[in-house]
């Protein structure tokens, strides 16, 4: 299945935020964990509005671990952009994920 967010958005993309994306979306699903969580903390280190969008993807993904998602959660925080704020209240507002 084709990811659409990144259909929609791969044109606007730079190289970097792209790659990132591979990484971190995993739609392969052979990307190891290590290198997901370095996508993490490369796109945080970015933290302009295409790196939020893309780290925001990652919480409506339903094959990652709680843990992962919550560090996402915090990630999408710690960026101090608004346009997080959506992303993350829907993540709050959905009962079927970890407390954590």
């Amino acid at each position: 299945m084709v990811n659409t967010y990144i259909t929609q958005c791969v044109s606007k993309w730079t190289p970097t935020h792209a790659k990132l994306a591979e990484l971190i979306l995993n739609e392969s699903g052979k990307v190891p964990l290590f290198q997901r969580y370095r996508a993490l903390f490369s796109l945080k280190g970015l933290g302009d509005d295409m790196a939020v969008g893309i780290v925001s993807q990652c919480l409506s993904m339903d094959d990652d671990s709680d843990l992962f998602k919550h560090e996402v959660a915090y990630v999408l925080g710690q960026m101090g952009n608004a346009n997080a704020i959506p992303a993350l209240n829907a993540a709050m507002a959905n009962v079927s994920y970890h407390a954590m």
